[in-house]
């Protein structure tokens, strides 16, 4: 008796394992199909890091530095960024537009620019609003627009 359990147990096991493996064989390739049929993740094509390093009070107003890298591969020999700075209600404080210079393929650059009249308490947000000027071979402000990877190490958040 305890043999033919044991032959039992093993022709049991034996059709669980084949039939686990047929179950295997048959979810596997619809699950693949279901998977192959998806879009492959879009690369990004950000290529202008523009980070929001530091806010520090200037004098009578608020002086933001900013970290930028071109990885463009082509040189950007200008460039101009309408910013528009929120105060924390979420209203409008200030317009402004930073002109970091050239901007030569994958070199970092820090930028520093002041803005007068605007404690950096008062800043709640920053809005990437425009690049309407942006010039290197085969560049225009829309591309550069697109390209930008705006981010924020101080509790600011800069967005676009």
């Amino acid at each position: 008796m305890a043999d033919r359990q044991a032959g039992t147990i093993s022709a049991t096991a034996r059709l669980a394992g084949a039939a686990a493996v047929a179950l295997g064989l048959c979810i596997a390739p619809a699950a693949t199909a279901v998977w192959a049929s998806e879009p492959a993740p879009a690369k990004s094509t950000r290529a202008i890091a523009l980070e929001l390093n530091r806010l520090d009070d200037a004098g009578q107003g608020c002086r933001m530095s900013f970290v930028m890298r071109n990885a463009t591969g082509v040189a950007i020999e200008a460039l101009i960024i309408e910013l528009v700075l929120f105060d924390g209600e979420g209203r409008v404080a200030s317009v402004i537009s930073i002109d970091p210079g050239l901007l030569p393929v994958g070199k970092t650059r820090v930028k520093q620019f002041d803005v007068a009249g605007l404690a950096c308490r008062g800043v709640g947000r920053l809005l990437v609003n425009d690049v309407p000027v942006c010039k290197g071979e085969g560049l225009e402000p829309a591309a550069c627009l697109a390209a930008l990877e705006p981010t924020s190490r101080t509790g600011v958040p800069l967005v676009d």
